[in-house]
């Protein structure tokens, strides 16, 4: 029994990372694989609460809505249909309630959307700072400089954990992070990598702080600023004196020639388009807003674009959904038998993962990205469920 459940969980943590990494351009394969594995795992039984029938409510009416306005092939609507339905089951069924299982399942999501944003660098030897736009590995099709930087966000959620983690391994893979966001940065001339990059950790760091209270919180926080402080200095010290040519690199980047041109600081009017678009939206609440209007705008941002898209009533569900999904963050919060450094993971991940979702039409540009936090989520889910149940024992014992 040990030895099958061994099994089980090698065989769907390699398809988890393919199916992040969308492995040749098949990730709706993989969650499938995944799925099947999963139902034959509880016996092909299902269990359904609120935040997964919203979900799928929302997931049945973007879809209907979608329909309506636009052409689409069978294999799009697969696509829309199917993962987040099967994405949260994935999430529920492989955590089980088990801390150490949403952390595994987090690294996995990260390693494999790391690997495939790294291998769209590759492909990409030279950014065009006009176009400004990154060739896809798998397909072949061309992203925009945004859409790229999507691929690391939960990556960065796992940074400050990785610097706090004692296994080598798990540092490891948090200095490869930060190497993959300045490589992205660098190469693509793009500010929001870098600066969630940054902002992740230090938000990670002041919660970490207020978790800790009065427990060990000097040693533990000296310990953390002190790695990223000797980081700063030693990238400073290499800058400063061009060791490995670091200097010049950095001034024959994309990212130098599009900061040394103040205007680009200013040329992002996406809070005028937002609101923009949320007029348009009130204006023609069933969606397809873009025909009425001589010009095209993303609203960027996840919630607002899908009422762009397909109406109110989706968009609406969508932002259910998601108030839910902080309820049961919030949950992991609150549990006292919950790991300091898992809630650190936890709240970091979300904070990158939300924080894309405000400035990036998600589900047009990259919904894997929302599909990869729907496992999340269930895992989460199961999570809170399952202390839940704990407590509802050791009241009734009472």
């Amino acid at each position: 029994m040990i030895n099958r459940l061994k099994t089980w969980k090698i065989i769907c943590s390699i398809c988890l990372v393919l199916f992040a990494a969308n492995y040749i351009q098949q990730a709706l394969v993989w969650i499938t694989i995944i799925f099947i594995l999963c139902l034959y795992r509880r016996k092909w039984k299902i269990e359904i609460n609120k935040g997964y029938i919203i979900l799928i409510i929302a997931s049945i009416a973007y879809v209907f809505m979608y329909l309506i306005y636009y052409d689409t092939s069978i294999y799009t609507f697969c696509i829309m249909v199917f993962p987040p339905i099967f994405s949260y089951y994935v999430g529920k069924v492989f955590v089980s309630g088990i801390e150490d299982n949403i952390i595994l399942l987090i690294m996995l999501l990260s390693i494999g959307n790391l690997a495939h944003g790294i291998l769209n660098l590759y492909t990409s030897q030279s950014i065009n700072l006009i176009t400004r736009q990154v060739i896809d590995f798998w397909s072949g099709n061309v992203l925009s400089v945004t859409l790229q930087g999507t691929f690391f966000s939960i990556a960065i959620g796992l940074v400050f954990f990785a610097i706090l983690h004692s296994n080598i391994c798990v540092k490891l893979l948090g200095i490869l992070i930060g190497i993959g966001c300045v490589w992205q940065s660098f190469s693509t001339a793009s500010r929001t990598t870098i600066l969630l990059l940054f902002i992740t950790i230090i938000l990670s760091t002041i919660y970490y702080s207020y978790l800790l209270a009065n427990r060990q919180i000097l040693y533990t926080l000296g310990r953390a600023f002190l790695i990223i402080i000797a980081a700063v200095v030693g990238i400073i010290f290499l800058f400063s004196f061009n060791i490995f040519h670091i200097k010049d690199l950095y001034i024959n980047s994309p990212l130098f020639s599009r900061l040394e041109t103040m205007s680009t600081l200013m040329e992002d009017s996406r809070s005028q388009l937002l609101f923009t678009v949320l007029e348009r939206i009130f204006e023609h609440p069933l969606g397809n807003v873009d025909q009425y209007y001589d010009t095209f705008h993303y609203a960027h941002n996840f919630w607002v674009d899908i009422g762009r898209q397909v109406g109110i009533l989706p968009m609406v569900l969508y932002i259910i959904y998601t108030i839910i999904v902080f309820k049961d963050v919030y949950k992991i919060h609150r549990a006292s038998d919950i790991k300091i450094n898992t809630k650190i993971l936890i709240v970091g991940v979300y904070f990158s993962c939300i924080s894309i979702f405000m400035i990036e039409p998600i589900l047009e540009g990259n919904p894997w990205l929302f599909y990869s936090l729907c496992i999340i989520d269930g895992g989460i889910n199961t999570l809170v469920e399952r202390r839940n149940e704990l407590q509802y024992r050791r009241n009734y014992v009472e």
